[in-house]
């Protein structure tokens, strides 16, 4: 059985897990999506991150 893969991203300095999502393949645009859910949380930082889960 393949997936689903688990795509995370990790700070380095606090090993905080800041982004992590499931999916089924493991290619660009599943990295993509993770990157952009990172960036509109922690960065343009949205009040209400329930996106994810959405």
């Amino acid at each position: 059985m393949y997936g689903p893969y688990l795509i995370a991203f990790i700070d380095d300095a606090s090993r905080l897990i800041t982004n992590a999502q499931f999916f089924w393949e493991q290619n660009y645009t599943a990295v993509q999506m993770t990157l952009v859910l990172f960036v509109l949380c922690h960065i343009v930082y949205l009040p209400d991150c329930d996106i994810i889960f959405a």
